[in-house]
């Protein structure tokens, strides 16, 4: 599998629709505050090992 790009709506720092885009090879780069750490746990989100880091609630959605 590999990740093209990734779309966040309304999760944590990303309040509006946000689409990242992935290369061969992506770093994440800026400010504190920015939304780094939030691209993780939306990543988490979608491949977690545990079931339970996969659970999307009501108000945090991310699209796939």
């Amino acid at each position: 599998m590999k990740l093209i790009k990734m779309e966040i709506d309304g999760f944590r720092s990303y309040g509006k629709k946000t689409t990242l885009k992935f290369g061969e090879l992506t770093t994440l780069i800026g400010d504190n505050g920015v939304g780094k750490t939030t691209a993780l746990l939306v990543l988490n989100k979608m491949f977690g090992a545990n079931a339970s880091d996969r659970i999307i609630s009501d108000g945090n959605v991310a699209r796939f």
